[in-house]
């Protein structure tokens, strides 16, 4: 890490097919330590304390971001070498994760999430539920406001949510990402069942909040482990 935080800070990163200071094999060298290991350690964390070790004699403002990107660019070759689907990659990666054994973790867990009869589904909803939040520009929080629920749909979706969201959170305390995507994976039915019944934007602001609220809510809860919706990609 400090040669590649050395390097990239007096202008010497790779680029094209030229390598010599051979950074790629030092980034995937940090990058298979870490996983190998099995240790837990931020790159973000670990890229500050090797610019700071230079800060007195060389400018390393700015290096930290490249170097960061560059090395996740060798995590992707390091899976696809490994055969995992560029969509389940970039799923994890969405999710601003920068820890390599906890992405690899994560990875592995949603490969398994992916053989299940729901992923398909899911990962079809969790696109429609990302693009109804950007489409509307909408940034509020997931909670539901059980009173406002008027369609059995939409009380039946609310009612699973609140019925897995304590068990998945203890699963992912652990880190047991594949339980939690498995546990998650009950919600298909429901939110099946609510896309084809309940008329999300509808005209009355409050009800509208309200089920724009259910939706953000499976967004978050999706998201903890990975952007599902980039398996529909």
């Amino acid at each position: 890490l400090d040669t590649l935080v050395g390097i990239f800070a007096i202008g010497g990163a790779p680029t094209g097919d030229k390598d010599p200071f051979a950074l790629r094999r030092a980034a995937l060298g940090c990058i298979r330590i870490a996983i190998e290991s099995r240790a837990q350690v931020s790159l973000s964390d670990c890229l500050a304390q090797a610019c700071e070790g230079i800060a007195n004699v060389i400018d390393s403002d700015d290096v930290a971001a490249p170097v960061k990107k560059f090395m996740l660019d060798r995590l992707r070759g390091y899976f696809t070498e490994k055969n995992i689907e560029s969509s389940i990659i970039e799923a994890v990666l969405a999710v601003n994760s920068d820890n390599p054994f906890d992405i690899q973790q994560r990875i592995e867990a949603v490969a398994a999430f992916r053989q299940l009869p729901e992923s398909d589904a899911l990962a079809s909803a969790n696109k429609r539920i990302a693009n109804i939040l950007r489409k509307n520009n909408i940034d509020q929080s997931g909670v539901i406001n059980r009173s406002l629920l008027q369609d059995t749909a939409e009380k039946t979706l609310a009612d699973r949510i609140v019925d897995i969201s304590d068990v998945a959170q203890a699963l992912l305390a652990k880190q047991d990402y594949a339980s939690y995507l498995t546990t998650l994976s009950q919600l298909n039915g429901p939110i099946d069942q609510f896309f084809n019944e309940v008329m999300v934007m509808c005209d009355d602001a409050t009800l509208r909040d309200n089920r724009i609220a259910i939706l953000t809510r499976i967004r978050e809860l999706f998201t903890q482990v990975a952007d599902i919706a980039c398996l529909n990609d």
